[in-house]
């Protein structure tokens, strides 16, 4: 693959990333694992005696390229065509993995298809016909895992076995991260103690529902007389609590089929997938459901948008992880005598961010600033608008609530030591659209 940048610096970016993404694969670590496995997949049984070696009938392999994700299992053509997707295999906080050798995959196959020729239950060897196959030996070449969720398994085979201990311990790590993502959720029953902020039955399309079409969303709805079977929107209970969302098949219900969790990169809004409709986004799954009217559907976004706000990271959130890997552009003012720090801070979820300055020039006596990064700043005044607090005399606040940076800040004594990072700037040409004048490449007009 070639591909070419727009500058050096773009090019050095993406140098960077992309070695960075191998070298994350190199690495082995158990939250990263791809590449080509056998998937056991149910075939029509044969009548006749296979011929076809340790391979019985109504069973085949097809060799696809998987893909681990922290709550899915997706298998692929091949490595050239990850964006399309041939299945996928869902990930829980009670799935399971296991090792089966050779043996344990002869009986297991042997049995699925006794069970597809004769139906469960029947005798092993009927009468009159001939004793099964003897199995052949353990191969370490010939293993395999069988990955359960619920009632739902998955059957892999790995052909070198070097990767058999390499694709169990990732599956089992993102299982584990799954049941420590958030303890609350992890609880079933009564055991769950948290308290309902809102709770009713919402129409939900079903996850792996065939998209809409252009001229469905353009009509404001998904179903059409042709469509409207397979696209169904069946009734669920929810609850929301101020960790999480919690859908159930009915209100009395002891435990939940799908838990979304909730934390400050979630959005809600609403859709045109159909009338009413709106979308929960959350850093593992989509969520799209409608109410029965118009202000229930206003109600439940105001009520996830409430929760959402004042909801805290979770340890396994992958924007917070890769904020905490970002470089910062970060200046810092030192103040040497008691003053007047002539800065506004506003409240933006649990940030301080610099809302107005009143300019000194020059800067006041006893203040220094100095830049942590190769930029400067073109600003006569030491502190720029826009700047999130994130360090007061070397503590860090970029994770602390606002109300604990404030009360760092009450009563200070010098020195004192802020450090900010500026907020994010890009400048360029963009193509607008003249006001009034729709779908005219001469009403657009740089600016």
């Amino acid at each position: 693959l070639r591909v070419a940048a727009a500058t050096p610096d773009d090019a050095a970016d993406w140098k960077a990333a992309i070695r960075a993404a191998v070298a994350a694969l190199q690495s082995g670590a158990p939250s990263v694992r791809r590449g080509f496995l056998d998937l056991r997949v149910a075939t029509r049984p044969r009548l006749a005696p296979s011929v076809f070696g340790a391979t019985p009938p109504g069973v085949s392999w097809q060799r696809k390229f998987f893909v681990l994700h922290s709550a899915a299992l997706t298998w692929h053509r091949d490595h050239y065509h990850t964006y399309k997707k041939l299945g996928e295999f869902k990930l829980a906080a009670t799935s399971t993995v296991a090792k089966l050798h050779h043996t344990e995959q002869q009986q297991q196959q042997q049995t699925a298809t006794q069970d597809d020729v004769q139906g469960p239950g029947a005798a092993s060897t009927p009468p009159g016909a001939a004793a099964p196959r003897r199995a052949p030996p353990p191969s370490d070449e010939d293993l395999a895992l069988e990955v359960r969720t619920g009632d739902a398994s998955l059957t892999i085979r790995v052909r070198d076995a070097a990767d058999l201990a390499g694709w169990h311990d990732a599956i089992a790590e993102a299982v584990r991260k799954l049941a420590s993502r958030d303890a609350l959720a992890a609880k079933r029953g009564h055991a769950n103690d948290e308290v309902v902020l809102k709770e009713g039955y919402l129409a939900t399309r079903p996850l792996g529902a065939p998209p809409p079409t252009t001229k469905a969303l353009a009509a404001g709805t998904s179903a059409t007389p042709a469509r409207d079977a397979a696209d169904s929107w069946p009734l669920k209970f929810y609850a929301l609590t101020s960790s999480a969302l919690y859908q159930a098949e009915e209100e009395h219900a002891v435990d939940a089929t799908a838990v979304f969790l909730v934390e400050p990169a979630c959005a809600v809004y609403p859709t045109r997938l159909r009338e009413h409709a709106f979308e929960l986004v959350t850093a593992h799954t989509v969520l799209h459901a409608h109410g029965a009217s118009k202000e229930e559907t206003q109600a439940w976004i105001a009520a996830l948008r409430k929760v959402i706000a004042h909801s805290t990271g979770l340890a396994s959130d992958p924007l917070l992880a890769a904020a905490r890997r970002a470089p910062l552009d970060t200046y810092t003012v030192r103040f040497e005598t008691k003053q007047k720090l002539n800065v506004v801070l506003e409240r933006a979820a649990e940030w301080a961010i610099v809302k107005a300055v009143k300019p000194t020039t020059p800067p006041p006596p006893g203040t220094t600033t100095t830049t942590t990064t190769t930029k400067t700043s073109a600003s006569a005044t030491p502190i720029e608008e826009g700047s999130a607090l994130v360090r007061v005399n070397g503590t860090s606040t970029m994770l602390a609530e606002y109300d604990d940076t404030i009360r760092a800040l009450t009563g200070w004594r010098p020195p004192l030591e802020l450090c900010f990072a500026r907020a994010p700037a890009k400048s360029g040409w963009l193509a607008k659209r003249a006001r009034g004048r729709r779908g005219s490449a001469a009403a657009k007009q740089h600016n």
